[in-house]
């Protein structure tokens, strides 16, 4: 069983040592819009974020939109502290908490098993942008790497806001992993809406699909680690397959960066 208390922590410090070494000005391969300034900032609003909703044990959106986010630091020693800060403050709240205790979160699964999980992912995921920004190397456990799979495919494709829909009119791929033979199946399509700014959206998106006996239009496999990656646009496809339709490959990574792009702190 996954200790995602103990993923948060290892790979938070992880992070913090490995950008420690960077200059703040370095780039992000992975977000080639941040620096490694940015990344620390990042992390930082993220863990403070959730501590707080999981701390105070927010419910409403009323709630939410109250939590005050700490100013950005202006020096690389207050930036370290304050990641520092809220990092330590996101575990000891989650250590005091029980996963069923109900807070909000922006998917279906409003409790706080549903945080941690995701501020294991999180925490991650980052750890490899920082370990790529500084030039050296990564390890995933494999175990936990599938189940980065499984959050991202059945967490992120998860129910559209009131406000959209999703068009399931793509292509229908199953993912499979070669550390299990665990296999999901996404249906790719297009979230449309109009926000309740008056925003129009049209977006490239996906949804999960429960085991069904239709034909699927592609098959995508590898390792569960090179398959994470990949899916988060932190790795090449060298150790993917794409059985059938090779476009699709690309597609699904790309409906994965839209519908990633279009959650806030997450």
């Amino acid at each position: 069983m996954i200790d995602y208390d103990e993923v948060i922590a290892a790979n938070s410090a992880r992070f913090r040592s490995v950008l420690a070494e960077v200059p703040d000005g370095a780039r992000v391969p992975s977000c080639p819009d941040w620096s490694a300034a940015d990344l620390l900032w990042h992390l930082s609003e993220v863990q403070g974020f959730w501590g707080s909703i999981v701390a105070q044990r927010l419910q409403t959106d009323a709630e939410v939109g109250a939590v005050v986010a700490p100013d950005r630091p202006a020096s690389r020693a207050d930036s370290l502290a304050l990641f520092e800060r809220v990092s330590f403050q996101l575990g000891m709240s989650l250590e005091a908490a029980a996963d069923a205790d109900p807070v909000w979160t922006w998917s279906g699964v409003n409790n706080v098993g549903w945080v941690r999980r995701r501020q294991a992912h999180e925490a991650l995921i980052h750890r490899v942008d920082a370990e790529l920004t500084a030039g050296v190397g990564s390890s995933l456990d494999p175990e936990l790497a599938e189940d980065g799979i499984d959050e991202l495919l059945t967490q992120f494709g998860s129910e559209p806001p009131e406000w959209g829909e999703f068009d399931p009119s793509g292509l229908l791929i199953e993912v499979r992993s070669t550390f299990s033979q665990r296999t999901w199946r996404v249906r790719l399509g297009l979230f449309r809406g109009v926000d309740p700014t008056g925003t129009r959206h049209e977006e490239p998106d996906f949804a999960p699909v429960a085991e069904t006996v239709a034909p699927v239009d592609a098959t995508i496999e590898g390792p569960a680690a090179d398959l994470l990656l990949w899916l988060w646009g932190r790795g090449e496809d060298a150790g993917i397959a794409a059985a059938a339709d090779p476009i699709a490959c690309q597609a699904l990574r790309q409906n994965i960066a839209f519908s990633h792009a279009s959650w806030e702190l997450v």
